[in-house]
């Protein structure tokens, strides 16, 4: 047994990112942990790379599957698992090396089955520097409280006065191996499947800590699938936010307001991803995305009367059928300044 388990689901990571990452848990001042590596069937040519990093790094264990998705990786990472709490942490980000010392203390010191930490984002490959001190603003929040973190989770970051936030994904958070082995990651859904494993955390917990530290560096990667081109991203987005919506109050206006403006997110990824190809044959696709669920949900009078001036006029964009029309200006206009400052 251990008292933390670091799972780190791993497919084609750019070894210099990986090895930043694990440096970054060997450098921590908390020794009583141990890392598990899940190769979800990278290139062959990762094997020898995956054997060398298991003898270089402490307390570190490799295993291989077929590529299976990250959802399955961390499921898989989870059962090998010994530690009292679980964090899992993505090969390209890195952690303060007082993450799993402050995050432990913390857990315990409150009895607490979650325990988050601030995120901050980088754009480079390059290692930052932490600043290093003891946590403080440390809230805890119980039993009906906790619904107020959902709309965190949703995507409504809140930016403090150093440019960090509390992360949406399934990072930078400490959770009690009970809370986790219970609360499996949905291998169905390619996306949003983080968001909604963090809602279904949400129900199950009695106490949550929110510490107002940094913890982690999360990496921007400009080659992520979601900034890429998917067939598939209506469906992707139609089944993410189908479960999403099954975990949430909505009779609440804050969890409300939350869902709606994850529906109007995923409207621009989907734009991104997919209608922005190849414009003119996905009539069908634009006119169910303004009529069907979930994402008519913005045409609502109850969305009108909970959200700002500036969603207001994106949303009468969007029952005038013109949204995606004002997405291809915004773009055409950005890539023509690109072109200028070039």
């Amino acid at each position: 047994m251990c008292k933390v388990s670091i799972i780190i689901p791993c497919y084609n990571v750019e070894f210099k990112l990986l090895h930043r990452c694990l440096v970054s848990i060997d450098s921590q001042i908390f020794s009583d942990y141990e890392v598990i590596v899940v190769d979800d069937g990278s290139s062959s040519g990762y094997r020898e790379r995956f054997y060398e990093i298991e003898n270089k790094y402490k307390n570190i264990f490799v295993y291989h599957q077929n590529n299976k998705g990250v959802s399955a990786a961390r499921n898989f990472g989870l059962e090998k698992s010994r530690g009292d709490f679980i964090l899992f942490v993505d090969a390209d980000d890195f952690l303060s090396p007082v993450f799993l010392k402050e995050a432990v203390w913390t857990a315990e010191t409150y009895d607490a089955e979650i325990v988050m930490g601030m995120n901050m984002t980088t754009y480079t490959t390059d290692t930052m520097e932490f600043k290093v001190g003891s946590s403080q603003g440390i809230r805890v929040y119980e039993y009906n409280e906790i619904k107020d973190i959902n709309k965190w989770m949703l995507g409504r970051l809140q930016y403090q006065s150093d440019g960090s936030y509390l992360g949406q994904g399934p990072w930078n958070r400490l959770v009690s191996r009970k809370l986790a082995v219970s609360t499996l990651f949905d291998e169905k859904l390619p996306i949003g499947e983080d968001i909604v494993w963090n809602l279904q955390l949400l129900q199950k917990a009695s106490k949550v800590c929110v510490v107002n530290h940094v913890w982690y560096i999360y990496y921007m990667n400009p080659n992520s699938s979601s900034r890429k081109y998917r067939k598939n991203a209506i469906k992707e987005s139609y089944d993410s936010l189908t479960e999403m919506k099954k975990h949430l109050d909505m009779d609440d206006d804050e969890q409300y307001l939350s869902y709606c403006l994850r529906c109007w997110s995923d409207l621009k990824r989907i734009y991104r991803c997919f209608l922005s190809y190849n414009r003119k044959e996905h009539s069908q696709q634009k006119k169910n995305l303004f009529q069907k669920e979930p994402w008519n949900v913005l045409s609502s009078k109850r969305f009108k009367r909970l959200c700002n001036l500036k969603y207001r006029f994106m949303r009468d964009l969007y029952v005038s059928h013109l949204l995606f029309e004002y997405y291809h200006i915004k773009e055409m206009v950005s890539r023509k300044r690109n072109k200028g400052n070039k």
